[in-house]
């Protein structure tokens, strides 16, 4: 969770003095780490290396050819090959990998470009999608200011997104009033304050996955207390409310 970016380097930690029983723990899940895992990491006797959720696109085929990394991923490997690294592309898993018998990388419908993938597409709400279902949640069309949004006004359900007229419109949602994205077009504000909103807040804007700022304030707005702030823990990286 540092926006590392660049390839796995082939010398990381090159100078550790290393036994058969040494145990080695790199986490660098959730990067923009791109490449290969490096067939130079069979050095390593016994590593739990942590990679998903991140640009890999392969992993060196001497690795998952070798009889050297058994005791690789705490034992997994041995039971379940590279894929107790990552998932292959096009496959994946909320873990990114595979971590015991009943639970198997699964495939993914539309495809994924990466190794060790955590969602499918076709599984996740995309942003324009929870954006659309929070402005028709809480009186979008008679809101004070509402440059952007006012493309989804004649919409009935967020589910219009997919229906040809709206597809057209090619929409871009960090366009919209109040919202600001990163470089990969993630939410990651969301300012409406005093905008004349009024409803409940559906649950799903905490599934903005960038989210990290949030003001709602002064607008007639309400949690369910089960399902709005009670899936607060989804927005892993909100900070200001």
């Amino acid at each position: 969770n540092n926006a590392f970016t660049g390839s796995l380097p082939h010398l990381l930690l090159h100078e550790l003095n290393q036994t058969i029983v040494d145990q080695v723990t790199i986490n660098l899940a959730n990067n923009q780490l791109t490449g290969s895992i490096p067939s130079a990491y069979l050095r390593f006797n016994s590593l739990d290396l942590d990679v998903t959720g991140n640009k890999i696109s392969s992993i060196d085929s001497e690795i998952c050819e070798s009889d050297l990394i058994d005791n690789w991923m705490n034992g997994l490997v041995e039971l379940y090959g590279c894929e107790a690294i990552l998932c292959d592309v096009d496959y994946y898993l909320p873990t990114g990998k595979q971590e015991d018998d009943e639970v198997v990388c699964k495939w993914c419908d539309v495809g994924t470009d990466y190794m060790g993938s955590v969602s499918c597409a076709s599984d996740v709400l995309s942003d324009l999608q929870i954006l659309a279902e929070f402005y028709l949640a809480v009186d979008g069309p008679n809101w004070a200011e509402a440059d952007g949004w006012d493309v989804m006004e004649q919409m009935e359900t967020s589910a219009d997104l997919t229906l040809p007229d709206y597809k057209d419109l090619d929409i871009d949602h960090c366009e919209f009033y109040g919202v600001e994205c990163d470089d990969n077009d993630r939410v990651t504000e969301l300012k409406l304050k005093g905008n004349s909103l009024e409803g409940l807040v559906p649950a799903s804007l905490f599934d903005l996955p960038e989210l990290t700022d949030l003001d709602l304030s002064g607008n007639g707005l309400y949690f369910d207390r089960d399902n709005g702030f009670g899936k607060i823990g989804n927005a892993k990286k909100l900070t200001n409310v």
